[in-house]
């Protein structure tokens, strides 16, 4: 009140006043940001319009950033530049982080003697809830979906940004390592960089080396090849990442090719290469990576699929359109696996393939090597300086890619192939042309279309849609012996019941064999019709061991791929040796592929 401003309390101005003139106490705790001097002692603090800390840094020029917060995890760029994810910032992990740089943890976080005056050390205390303080002021940060390792990206201008490890190349531009256009490019161990004058004889040279192989498509394998090789450089920066598998017998130079592209595209640090790996080992060698995979001797297994093969192409599956993979941890937490690799196989047979995995792998074939023709044998050094020179091509080649790449894309469908086959043949003579031309040329993409339509390419020609195969398969299946012995596939059962065919049992005999099966024919000769049974443990059990297998009382997979076939209908519930099932019909012919002029006379 105005009456005690004489005789009673203190104003809160003048009590305001008189604090701000006290002497400070020389045991007070400077606080986290007091500078040390160099014998330990406390020093002045800094001055007022020094560098003040900015949210979500730890401290003004600090060598350790702060990323973000995922779940449990805090993510830093060490004093380093290498990306850490850290969860619980123990002591000795807080001083891993600064490189062991312990002077500036105790300039920044000091801790103190009874004193309160000497430095004693650093607090973990003050440095985790800085470090804490910094992550979550930057908010939440997903590693998988704003890292990018070592390899090849594209900026969001479209540029080539090649991440060489320890320093990066954006449009051919030199810059460090570290967070570019709202992704972290993390320090990696050092990758080859690309030529300064990039040599076009480089080019011819790798061609001349490849052609020494004996390829069956001649120089389209080569070319294929040669594309393959570019596009496993930058796999990161495509949309679409080709597969390719080499196969040939004995003394076809398998091994020696991989050796030879090894080379080229940089050794072991530029490339993930084995004979003898999981899909798990590759996937966490990878990491954040974009690193090509090469894998040899990768045979088929004695059934022919093992979880190993399968596990590794459903892996090279992912990374040819760039999916996310997820994988559950023992902590009961899934990690993310961003897949942007190239991947290489070779092997003398190639292991069963569903028609997704073949339409996404680009297969090449050798021939043994002429008897007494020295193999190619180019040294270390040739090879590194080629892949030098393909690098610098790539860049000055750049700009020109997408309109290159849909011009092969163009011609490709002109002459058969599906949109798959022209991503893929499309980016493998794209590439190619990036490298060995200067221009782009219609009349150029038209000529190697020409080369490799969709029926020259056995790969493409051996296709079949899913319900084909598994209406093939279901034919060619034996469901039961006969009294003499002989047993009859379902195909023959079916054209006898169908009065397509006189070879065979007895029509009553061969409808009971199909009927204990699940299977019924409705009609005759060129209106017969095949009613399948969804559910059925005994058709379930000709299937068994197949994609479209099932189990106990399920609705069989196969019904889901055959009722794709063109003339597919829901039938109604038939009952089948007792047993009562939902029914899809298809034609005899169509399942059959029994051709209208190889059938018996309906009139005779």
């Amino acid at each position: 009140m105005d009456g005690d401003r004489s005789g009673g309390a203190p104003a809160l101005s003048v009590v305001r006043g008189s604090l701000d003139a006290a002497p400070v106490s020389r045991s007070a705790d400077p606080g986290p940001d007091a500078p040390v001097d160099g014998r330990g002692q406390g020093a002045a603090p800094p001055p007022a319009d020094g560098p003040q800390r900015v949210p979500g840094e730890i401290w003004p020029d600090c060598p350790v950033q702060a990323l973000g917060v995922e779940g449990k995890v805090h993510w830093f760029l060490d004093a380093l530049g290498q990306l850490q994810g850290e969860t619980t910032l123990q002591k000795d992990r807080i001083s891993a982080l600064f490189g062991g740089r312990d002077d500036l943890l105790r300039r920044h976080f000091a801790s103190y003697g009874r004193d309160g005056h000497t430095v004693t050390g650093w607090s973990q205390e003050k440095a985790r809830s800085r470090l804490h303080l910094a992550c979550h002021e930057n908010r939440v940060w997903s590693a998988s979906q704003r890292v990018r390792g070592a390899g090849a990206w594209t900026d969001p201008d479209g540029e080539l940004v090649f991440h060489c490890g320890d320093r990066l190349l954006i449009g051919g531009r030199k810059t460090n390592p570290g967070k570019v256009d709202g992704y972290v490019y993390p320090t990696r161990p050092s990758q080859p960089r690309p030529a300064k004058d990039p040599n076009p004889d480089h080019v011819a040279e790798l061609v001349a080396i490849l052609a020494t192989w004996r390829w069956t498509r001649g120089d389209i394998d080569a070319r294929l090849l040669l594309g393959w090789i570019g596009c496993a450089i930058i796999s990161g920066a495509l949309e679409w990442r080709p597969m390719m598998w080499v196969s040939g017998d004995k003394s076809t130079g398998k091994s020696t090719l991989q050796s030879v592209i090894r080379g080229v595209i940089g050794g072991e640090g530029a490339m993930i290469s084995t004979a003898n790996t999981t899909a798990a080992g590759i996937y966490q060698q990878l990491g954040h990576d974009a690193l090509p995979v090469a894998i040899d001797e990768f045979e088929p297994s004695a059934d022919g699929r093992t979880d190993r093969s399968r596990g590794i192409i459903e892996l090279a599956r992912q990374a040819a359109s760039g999916s996310v993979a997820y994988r559950g941890g023992a902590d009961h937490t899934g990690t993310q696996f961003a897949l942007r690799s190239c991947f290489l196989f070779s092997s003398i047979l190639v292991p069963p393939l569903l028609d997704q995995d073949i339409s996404r792998i680009a297969l090449l074939e050798l021939m043994p090597l002429q008897r007494g023709a020295p193999p190619p044998n180019p040294t270390p050094r040739t090879l590194g300086r080629i892949g030098a020179s393909l690098r610098a091509i790539i860049i000055r080649e750049w700009p020109r890619w997408n309109a290159t790449l849909e011009g092969y894309r163009r011609a490709l469908t002109g002459v058969g192939h599906a949109a798959r086959g022209a991503d893929q043949f499309g980016t493998l003579l794209a590439m190619a042309d990036l490298l060995s031309e200067d221009d782009a040329d219609a009349s150029r993409e038209d000529g190697w279309a020409a080369k490799i339509t969709a029926e020259s390419i056995q790969d493409t020609a051996e296709m079949l849609a899913d319900w084909q195969r598994c209406a093939a398969w279901l034919m060619a299946q034996q469901p039961d012996a006969w009294r003499n012995g002989q047993r009859w596939t379902v195909a023959q059962l079916v054209r006898r019941v169908a009065r397509l065919s006189e070879d065979g049992p007895e029509i009553e005999a061969a409808k009971q064999a199909l009927d204990g099966v699940g299977i019924k024919v409705k009609g005759e000769r060129s209106t017969a019709r095949l009613a399948i049974a969804t559910n059925h443990a005994q058709l379930a059990r000709l299937f068994a061991e197949t994609h479209w297998a099932t189990g106990p009382g399920m609705t069989g997979v196969w019904a889901q791929s055959l009722r794709r076939a063109p003339d597919a209908q829901k039938g109604g519930a038939l009952r089948f040796a007792g047993h009562q099932s939902k029914t899809w019909t298809l034609s005899v012919r169509t399942v059959l592929g029994v051709a209208d002029d190889d059938a018996p006379d309906p009139t005779a």
